[in-house]
């Protein structure tokens, strides 16, 4: 099992994380002022892929091997403060795309974003987030 701490919006930018695109699609977000996320204002089914991109798809990239992706699950604690957004991802469970690799992910309820590892694709009937770099 991969494991993967949570970034606020403020360690992401520091660490380089974001790439000019994303950096220039977090500044028309509403949920963001500041380096504050204000989880109640994510419109899941707008808002949810870029969200979980930048919060995932960024420690994805620069946290876990590939050997890792293929073979683990991989988990990630979740601040309380993101509890709306994550009753809606559950609510809608939509699976995970990162580098061509599919994931079926949940929250578990000790706010853990778990992510397990698929060995084909999701029927297209799913929804999906590719919440890649």
């Amino acid at each position: 099992m991969s494991e993967i701490t949570f970034q606020n919006i403020e360690e992401i930018k520091s660490n380089g994380f974001l790439t000019v695109e994303m950096a220039q699609e977090l500044k028309k977000q509403n949920y963001i002022n500041g380096n504050e996320i204000d989880a109640y204002a994510i419109d899941f089914e707008k808002d949810g892929e870029f969200f979980l991109k930048l919060i995932l798809g960024t420690q994805l990239r620069y946290s876990i091997d590939e050997e890792d992706l293929n073979t683990d699950l991989i988990e990630m604690e979740m601040p309380r403060e993101l509890v709306p957004f994550l009753l809606d991802f559950n609510r809608i469970s939509p699976f995970i795309l990162f580098d061509g690799k599919y994931f079926a992910a949940y929250v578990s309820k000790y706010l853990e974003l778990i992510l397990v590892p698929l060995k084909e694709k999701p029927d297209d009937n799913y929804l999906i987030f590719d919440v890649s770099i």
